[in-house]
C-alpha cells in the first residue's frame, strides 16, 4: 500500500469522497471531512492508502486537531505500518484513534510497537442506522428548536458534562465541537415551558446520511423522555428534508441509551472503538 499524505482538505476530498461515501460505516470520516472544507484547521492531516497495483483508494485516515485520528481500511499490520510510517513524521504526538475494531486494533498495535506507549480502550461503541422513525409514546412535553449562538455557554456546559459521563479524555475538543455544530446549524434543543431540557446535534449530510450526536439531558431532567423525543423529532425532520437515513453511535456500556434508540427505530449495523494513546 502506498500512502499519500496531505494537509489540503479540498484536494483530499476530491481523492477519497467516492470511497468514503460507498459504505455507511465510513460516514463519520466523510462527515468530518466535509465539515473541514469551509474552515481552516491548524495542523489538519489527511492520508489516503492507495492500492499498489491499481492506485485506487482502499483506506483513509484523517485528523483535525484537537480530535484524534479517524481511520478506515487499515485492517492489517502491513497497511497500518505503512500509515504510521508516513503519519508519525508529521504528527508524532498522535493522541489516539477512532475506527472499526479491525482498523483500531491494527493501528493501535503498530503505534505501540513504534512508540512504546500504552493503549487505553476509552469507549466501545455500536453504530446504528434509521430509515423510518417510530414515534415515542408518550411524547415528551415541549418542542424541538435550533440552538442559537447566544446559547454557546449552555452547549459548552452540556457537552462537557456529556464527555465526562462517557469518561472521554477529549474535553479539550469540546469548544471546537460546539463551534462546529453552531456554525453548521446542527445543534438543537428540546424546549419546555421551563427552558431547554435536552441537547441533540446532527452533522452535515454526506451521501444521504445525517449523523446524530451527541445527545444529552442533564441528570435532574432525565426520565421525562426529552432526549428520546428530541432524537425522534430531529431524525424525522432530517428524513423529511432530504436525508435517506440517519445514523448514530451508542456507548455499549450504557444499555439504557441502546434500548431507547432501538425503540424509535434505530438498528445496530456495526461496531466502533475509541483508543487513547498514552506516551
Amino acid at each position: 500500500m502506498e500512502i499519500e499524505l496531505t494537509a489540503d482538505a479540498v484536494a483530499f476530498h476530491r481523492l477519497v469522497s467516492e470511497y468514503l461515501e460507498a459504505r455507511l460505516e465510513r460516514s463519520l470520516l466523510a462527515g468530518v471531512l466535509v465539515g473541514a472544507l469551509p474552515a481552516t484547521h491548524e495542523n489538519a492531516l489527511f492520508a489516503a492508502g492507495l492500492d499498489d497495483t491499481s492506485g485506487e483508494v482502499v483506506a483513509v485516515a484523517l485528523r483535525t486537531p484537537p480530535f484524534r485520528m479517524l481511520a478506515t481500511g487499515f485492517a492489517d499490520d502491513r497497511s497500518a505500518g505503512a500509515l504510521l510510517d508516513a503519519w508519525l513524521d508529521a504528527d508524532p504526538d498522535l493522541p489516539g484513534i477512532g475506527a472499526e475494531p479491525v482498523t483500531a486494533d491494527a493501528v493501535g498495535r503498530i503505534w505501540q510497537q513504534r512508540m512504546g506507549g500504552r493503549i487505553e480502550l476509552e469507549t466501545e461503541m455500536a453504530m446504528h442506522t434509521l430509515t423510518e422513525v417510530l414515534q415515542p409514546s408518550p411524547k415528551a412535553d415541549g418542542r424541538l428548536r435550533r440552538a442559537e449562538e447566544s446559547e454557546r455557554q449552555l452547549l459548552l456546559q452540556w457537552v462537557h458534562e456529556f464527555f465526562a459521563e462517557v469518561h472521554s479524555h477529549d474535553a479539550h475538543a469540546v469548544p471546537a465541537s460546539v463551534d462546529r455544530a453552531l456554525r453548521t446549524k446542527g445543534a438543537y434543543l428540546w424546549e419546555t415551558e421551563h427552558g431547554p431540557a435536552a441537547l441533540v446535534v446532527h452533522s452535515p449530510a454526506v451521501a444521504g446520511t445525517r449523523r446524530i450526536g451527541p445527545v444529552y439531558t442533564p441528570p435532574e431532567l432525565r426520565g421525562q423522555g426529552y432526549a428520546t423525543t428530541a432524537t425522534a423529532e430531529l431524525s424525522q425532520l432530517l428524513l423529511d428534508t432530504g436525508a435517506a437515513r440517519c445514523m448514530l453511535f451508542t456507548d455499549l456500556a450504557n444499555p439504557t441509551s441502546n434500548k431507547i434508540y432501538a425503540s424509535i427505530g434505530y438498528v445496530r449495523f456495526g461496531d466502533w472503538l475509541e483508543l487513547r494513546f498514552e506516551y
